[in-house]
Order: structure tokens, then C-alpha cells, then sequence
């Protein structure tokens, strides 16, 4: 079923919808897992509830999750070491469509970010270029052949 269904976007108990947008920034992103990665989450953010929503492949029946899922934020008391939460090796696109490169982690005080970001173009024509969104994710701004 799992290759039938796609995570659209995340609705919030208050209605907001969070849509993945790697073009336009913000707090949240959606991975192409699914999963919700909300950037700087604060107290108010575990006030919420969320629940995915999903698209099914075949069908294009939209639906959101029955089940909601909670987010536990807590101050952080003494030091803890970084430890990446997520990210991807590898990530492929088409020409012409941006796509987010994401790099998630945890720690405190808060991680610092650096990048060694290897392009494989598909031929030398092809034009890349990066554009820095957050200290943490790129987004793959222009690919053209």
C-alpha cells in the first residue's frame, strides 16, 4: 500500500495545512518519506496536533490520517552532543523542478551546519545552482539542459 500513497501535506488541529514547498522556505518541510520536520519548534508547536495527508497513486482519493501525532518539546537542561536525525545520500529530480536537500539534526547547544554538496550533472551542458534556505537545507534552485 505504501507505494500507492503519498504524503501531500500536514494539517494542524487548529486548520492550518503545511504543504511541502522547497521554493518558497518557511519553518516546515515536508521529506520525502512523509515525515514533518518543523524547523526551530518552540512550546507553542507542542500545543498542536498533526495529521498527515495523503494521496493515493491509483485512486487520487485524498484523505487525512485518523490518528493524530503529538509533538513533546522540552528545554533543554545540560549539553548534548549532535546527532543527525535525517538526511539523504541521494536525491533525484527532473529537469526544471527544484527539490529541497535536507539535513536534520539535534543538540545543544544547536548544531552548527556545513555542506560538501557533490552535483552529478547528467551531461556538462547542464546548469546547477544552489540556493542556501536555512543553515541546514539547500534547495536545488535551477537544473536545466
Amino acid at each position: 500500500m505504501k507505494d500507492y500513497v503519498a504524503v501531500t501535506s500536514w494539517v494542524r488541529d487548529d486548520s492550518r495545512t503545511i504543504v511541502a514547498s522547497p521554493e518558497r522556505g518557511g519553518r516546515y518541510s515536508i521529506f520525502p518519506s512523509g515525515e514533518l520536520h518543523i524547523r526551530s519548534a518552540n512550546i507553542e508547536d507542542g500545543f498542536k496536533s498533526y495529521r498527515c495527508v495523503t494521496r493515493n497513486r491509483l485512486t487520487g482519493e485524498v484523505a487525512p490520517s485518523t490518528a493524530a501525532g503529538k509533538l513533546f518539546v522540552t528545554d533543554a537542561r545540560s549539553s548534548v552532543s549532535p546527532r543527525i536525525t535525517h538526511s539523504q545520500p541521494k536525491i533525484e529530480t527532473e529537469v526544471g523542478h527544484s527539490v529541497e536537500l535536507p539535513c536534520a539534526a539535534q543538540g545543544y547547544p544547536l548544531p552548527k551546519y556545513s555542506t560538501d554538496i557533490t552535483c552529478h550533472a547528467i551531461e556538462k551542458r547542464d546548469m546547477v545552482s544552489f540556493n542556501k534556505h536555512y543553515e541546514n537545507t539547500y534547495n536545488l534552485k535551477q537544473l536545466r539542459g
